[in-house]
Protein backbone atom coordinates (compact mmCIF):
# COMPACT_ATOMS: atom_id res chain seq x y z
CA UNK A 1 0.00 0.00 0.00
CA UNK A 2 1.53 3.28 -0.85
CA UNK A 3 1.75 5.80 2.23
CA UNK A 4 -0.09 8.47 -0.01
CA UNK A 5 -3.36 6.39 -0.66
CA UNK A 6 -6.45 7.83 0.09
CA UNK A 7 -6.86 6.63 3.53
CA UNK A 8 -3.41 8.14 4.76
CA UNK A 9 -4.54 11.49 3.66
CA UNK A 10 -7.75 11.30 5.03
CA UNK A 11 -6.05 10.36 8.43
CA UNK A 12 -3.86 13.75 7.55
CA UNK A 13 -6.77 15.71 7.15
CA UNK A 14 -8.19 14.88 10.20
CA UNK A 15 -4.93 15.60 12.54
CA UNK A 16 -5.02 19.06 10.70
CA UNK A 17 -8.29 19.73 11.81
CA UNK A 18 -7.29 18.58 15.38
CA UNK A 19 -4.07 20.61 15.56
CA UNK A 20 -6.24 23.64 13.91
CA UNK A 21 -8.99 23.24 16.83
CA UNK A 22 -6.57 23.16 19.52
CA UNK A 23 -4.62 26.20 18.21
CA UNK A 24 -8.21 28.23 18.26
CA UNK A 25 -9.20 27.08 21.31
CA UNK A 26 -9.73 29.61 24.30
CA UNK A 27 -7.76 29.57 27.74
CA UNK A 28 -9.25 27.41 30.69
CA UNK A 29 -9.50 27.85 33.94
CA UNK A 30 -8.59 23.93 34.76
CA UNK A 31 -4.82 24.62 33.11
CA UNK A 32 -4.01 26.08 36.24
CA UNK A 33 -6.54 24.15 38.77
CA UNK A 34 -4.14 22.66 41.73
CA UNK A 35 -5.13 19.96 43.80
CA UNK A 36 -2.68 18.98 46.22
CA UNK A 37 -3.79 15.47 46.93
CA UNK A 38 -3.33 14.95 43.17
CA UNK A 39 0.51 15.74 43.16
CA UNK A 40 2.63 13.37 40.85
CA UNK A 41 -0.32 11.33 39.99
CA UNK A 42 0.06 8.62 37.89
CA UNK A 43 -2.21 8.46 34.80
CA UNK A 44 -5.06 6.67 35.47
CA UNK A 45 -9.01 6.91 34.50
CA UNK A 46 -10.15 10.43 35.67
CA UNK A 47 -6.39 11.92 34.39
CA UNK A 48 -5.38 9.86 31.71
CA UNK A 49 -2.14 11.17 32.03
CA UNK A 50 -1.65 11.59 35.34
CA UNK A 51 -0.72 15.16 37.39
CA UNK A 52 2.40 17.28 37.84
CA UNK A 53 4.21 18.50 40.68
CA UNK A 54 1.41 21.23 41.70
CA UNK A 55 -1.50 18.25 41.48
CA UNK A 56 -2.67 20.16 37.77
CA UNK A 57 -4.02 17.81 35.14
CA UNK A 58 -1.21 16.84 33.15
CA UNK A 59 -3.29 16.04 29.82
CA UNK A 60 -5.58 19.90 30.09
CA UNK A 61 -1.42 21.49 30.59
CA UNK A 62 -0.52 18.83 27.35
CA UNK A 63 -3.60 20.24 25.52
CA UNK A 64 -3.54 24.30 26.07
CA UNK A 65 0.99 23.64 25.73
CA UNK A 66 -0.08 22.05 21.88
CA UNK A 67 -2.41 25.22 21.42
CA UNK A 68 0.17 27.37 22.39
CA UNK A 69 3.19 26.22 20.64
CA UNK A 70 1.04 25.97 16.56
CA UNK A 71 -0.28 29.39 17.51
CA UNK A 72 3.10 30.77 17.98
CA UNK A 73 4.80 28.67 15.49
CA UNK A 74 2.06 29.35 12.90
CA UNK A 75 1.35 33.24 13.40
CA UNK A 76 5.55 33.60 13.68
CA UNK A 77 6.20 32.18 10.76
CA UNK A 78 3.17 33.65 8.58
CA UNK A 79 4.56 37.02 9.91
CA UNK A 80 8.40 35.81 8.99
CA UNK A 81 7.65 35.08 5.39
CA UNK A 82 5.37 37.86 4.63
CA UNK A 83 8.33 40.01 5.76
CA UNK A 84 10.94 38.02 4.13
CA UNK A 85 9.24 37.32 0.82
CA UNK A 86 8.97 41.37 0.43
CA UNK A 87 12.66 41.82 1.26
CA UNK A 88 14.20 38.95 -0.55
CA UNK A 89 11.92 40.10 -3.67
CA UNK A 90 13.52 43.53 -3.53
CA UNK A 91 17.10 41.60 -3.13
CA UNK A 92 16.07 39.70 -6.11
CA UNK A 93 14.34 42.57 -8.44
CA UNK A 94 17.16 44.92 -7.07
CA UNK A 95 20.49 45.34 -8.93
CA UNK A 96 23.97 47.04 -8.06
CA UNK A 97 24.84 48.57 -4.65
CA UNK A 98 21.00 47.87 -3.43
CA UNK A 99 21.32 44.32 -4.09
CA UNK A 100 24.79 44.32 -2.20
CA UNK A 101 23.70 45.86 0.65
CA UNK A 102 20.68 43.32 0.76
CA UNK A 103 22.79 40.47 0.05
CA UNK A 104 25.69 41.39 2.79
CA UNK A 105 22.94 41.78 5.55
CA UNK A 106 21.58 38.35 5.37
CA UNK A 107 25.17 36.47 4.62
CA UNK A 108 25.92 38.45 8.28
CA UNK A 109 22.83 37.55 9.96
CA UNK A 110 22.72 34.15 8.53
CA UNK A 111 26.48 33.50 9.39
CA UNK A 112 24.86 33.71 13.60
CA UNK A 113 23.81 30.22 14.69
CA UNK A 114 19.95 30.33 14.98
CA UNK A 115 19.97 29.12 18.71
CA UNK A 116 22.04 32.02 19.94
CA UNK A 117 20.65 34.77 18.12
CA UNK A 118 17.15 33.24 19.79
CA UNK A 119 18.86 33.23 23.27
CA UNK A 120 20.67 36.58 22.60
CA UNK A 121 16.94 37.87 21.63
CA UNK A 122 14.81 36.04 24.46
CA UNK A 123 17.49 37.31 27.28
CA UNK A 124 17.15 41.23 25.50
CA UNK A 125 13.45 41.13 25.88
CA UNK A 126 13.45 39.51 29.72
CA UNK A 127 15.74 42.13 30.27
CA UNK A 128 13.68 45.35 29.09
CA UNK A 129 10.92 44.10 31.08
CA UNK A 130 8.69 41.15 28.97
CA UNK A 131 9.54 38.00 31.34
CA UNK A 132 5.67 38.41 32.07
CA UNK A 133 2.89 36.36 30.38
CA UNK A 134 2.30 38.90 28.18
CA UNK A 135 5.97 39.99 27.41
CA UNK A 136 7.00 36.00 27.14
CA UNK A 137 4.48 35.26 24.39
CA UNK A 138 5.78 38.94 22.76
CA UNK A 139 9.58 37.81 23.01
CA UNK A 140 8.83 34.24 21.68
CA UNK A 141 7.17 35.89 18.37
CA UNK A 142 9.43 38.47 18.00
CA UNK A 143 12.22 35.67 18.10
CA UNK A 144 10.75 33.13 16.02
CA UNK A 145 10.51 35.93 12.96
CA UNK A 146 13.76 37.36 13.21
CA UNK A 147 15.62 33.78 13.74
CA UNK A 148 13.13 32.63 10.74
CA UNK A 149 13.63 35.33 7.68
CA UNK A 150 17.03 34.85 6.50
CA UNK A 151 16.79 31.55 4.66
CA UNK A 152 13.21 32.17 3.67
CA UNK A 153 14.40 35.50 2.06
CA UNK A 154 17.34 33.53 0.70
CA UNK A 155 15.20 31.70 -1.09
CA UNK A 156 12.68 34.41 -2.21
CA UNK A 157 15.93 36.19 -3.29
CA UNK A 158 17.19 33.55 -5.87
CA UNK A 159 13.74 32.77 -7.27
CA UNK A 160 12.86 36.39 -7.70
CA UNK A 161 16.33 36.41 -9.38
CA UNK A 162 15.34 33.23 -12.08
CA UNK A 163 12.11 35.15 -13.28
CA UNK A 164 13.25 38.46 -13.84
CA UNK A 165 15.00 38.02 -17.55
CA UNK A 166 11.38 36.88 -18.62
CA UNK A 167 10.09 39.11 -21.03
CA UNK A 168 7.09 40.00 -19.13
CA UNK A 169 8.95 41.46 -16.44
CA UNK A 170 11.07 43.22 -18.78
CA UNK A 171 7.72 44.91 -20.57
CA UNK A 172 6.31 46.10 -17.83
CA UNK A 173 9.63 47.86 -16.57
CA UNK A 174 9.94 49.47 -20.04
CA UNK A 175 6.39 50.33 -19.62
CA UNK A 176 7.50 52.43 -15.96
CA UNK A 177 5.74 49.53 -13.79
CA UNK A 178 7.40 50.21 -10.10
CA UNK A 179 8.48 46.84 -7.92
CA UNK A 180 5.07 46.56 -6.20
CA UNK A 181 3.20 46.10 -9.46
CA UNK A 182 5.65 43.55 -10.84
CA UNK A 183 5.48 42.04 -6.92
CA UNK A 184 2.04 41.58 -7.04
CA UNK A 185 1.21 41.17 -10.48
CA UNK A 186 4.69 38.64 -12.00
CA UNK A 187 6.82 37.76 -8.98
CA UNK A 188 4.14 36.67 -6.27
CA UNK A 189 2.13 34.48 -9.10
CA UNK A 190 5.01 32.50 -9.80
CA UNK A 191 6.50 31.91 -6.24
CA UNK A 192 3.36 31.18 -4.78
CA UNK A 193 4.31 27.78 -4.43
CA UNK A 194 7.94 28.10 -2.86
CA UNK A 195 6.27 30.19 -0.55
CA UNK A 196 3.81 27.72 0.46
CA UNK A 197 6.34 24.86 0.69
CA UNK A 198 8.62 27.52 2.90
CA UNK A 199 5.78 28.19 5.39
CA UNK A 200 5.21 24.17 5.68
CA UNK A 201 8.57 23.21 5.99
CA UNK A 202 9.79 25.90 9.10
CA UNK A 203 6.53 25.71 11.14
CA UNK A 204 7.99 22.50 12.77
CA UNK A 205 11.40 23.91 13.55
CA UNK A 206 9.66 27.02 14.95
CA UNK A 207 7.77 24.57 17.42
CA UNK A 208 11.38 22.65 18.10
CA UNK A 209 12.67 26.13 18.63
CA UNK A 210 9.75 27.52 21.31
CA UNK A 211 10.34 23.82 22.93
CA UNK A 212 14.26 24.11 23.06
CA UNK A 213 13.55 28.12 25.00
CA UNK A 214 11.46 26.92 27.35
CA UNK A 215 13.39 23.90 28.09
CA UNK A 216 16.27 26.49 29.13
CA UNK A 217 13.96 28.73 31.30
CA UNK A 218 13.72 32.05 28.72
CA UNK A 219 10.72 30.76 26.79
CA UNK A 220 7.07 31.17 27.82
CA UNK A 221 6.71 31.81 31.33
CA UNK A 222 4.57 30.34 34.14
CA UNK A 223 1.96 29.59 33.96
CA UNK A 224 1.67 29.85 30.10
CA UNK A 225 1.96 25.95 29.75
CA UNK A 226 4.89 24.95 27.15
CA UNK A 227 5.74 21.49 26.49
CA UNK A 228 9.51 22.31 26.36
CA UNK A 229 9.06 23.25 30.03
CA UNK A 230 7.04 20.31 30.92
CA UNK A 231 9.92 18.31 29.41
CA UNK A 232 12.43 20.31 31.62
CA UNK A 233 9.89 19.87 35.15
CA UNK A 234 10.10 16.22 34.36
CA UNK A 235 13.54 15.75 34.09
CA UNK A 236 14.07 16.78 37.54
CA UNK A 237 11.76 13.57 39.21
CA UNK A 238 11.97 11.31 35.78
CA UNK A 239 13.44 8.67 37.89
CA UNK A 240 10.76 8.19 40.34
CA UNK A 241 7.60 9.88 38.39
CA UNK A 242 9.06 9.31 34.44
CA UNK A 243 5.57 9.93 33.24
CA UNK A 244 6.38 13.62 33.59
CA UNK A 245 9.05 13.45 31.13
CA UNK A 246 7.68 10.69 28.96
CA UNK A 247 4.33 12.18 28.07
CA UNK A 248 5.38 15.53 27.41
CA UNK A 249 8.35 14.00 25.15
CA UNK A 250 6.23 12.26 23.25
CA UNK A 251 3.65 14.63 22.77
CA UNK A 252 6.46 17.03 21.18
CA UNK A 253 7.68 14.54 19.01
CA UNK A 254 4.08 13.68 17.68
CA UNK A 255 3.34 17.02 16.69
CA UNK A 256 6.76 18.06 15.06
CA UNK A 257 6.02 14.25 13.42
CA UNK A 258 2.70 15.53 12.14
CA UNK A 259 3.76 18.87 10.46
CA UNK A 260 6.82 16.80 8.57
CA UNK A 261 4.08 14.53 7.30
CA UNK A 262 1.44 17.12 6.35
CA UNK A 263 4.17 19.10 4.80
CA UNK A 264 5.52 15.92 2.62
CA UNK A 265 1.63 15.52 1.65
CA UNK A 266 1.32 18.84 0.08
CA UNK A 267 4.47 19.36 -1.12
CA UNK A 268 4.33 16.00 -2.80
CA UNK A 269 0.94 17.81 -4.48
CA UNK A 270 2.20 21.15 -5.17
CA UNK A 271 5.15 19.23 -7.29
CA UNK A 272 2.59 17.07 -9.25
CA UNK A 273 1.01 20.28 -10.12
CA UNK A 274 3.67 21.96 -11.68
CA UNK A 275 4.55 19.07 -13.22
CA UNK A 276 0.92 19.02 -15.00
CA UNK A 277 1.14 22.31 -15.22
CA UNK A 278 4.62 21.60 -17.42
Amino acid sequence: MKFWSKKNIFIIICLIAILIFLATMGNSPAVEFQNSDLKYSKPSTHHIFGNDSLGRDLFIRIVYATKNAISIALYSILTCVFIATIYGAYAGYASGIAEKIMVMIMNIIGSIPDFLIAIFLMMFFNNIGLKNNNGSLFGIFGTLVIVSWIPVARVIKNETKKIMNNDYILYSKLKGAKFFHIFFHHIIPNIKNTIIILVIQRVPSAIFLEAFLSFIGIGLQPPIPSLGKMISEGIKTARLYPHLLIIPSICLILIILIFNIIGEVLIKKLNDEELKNE
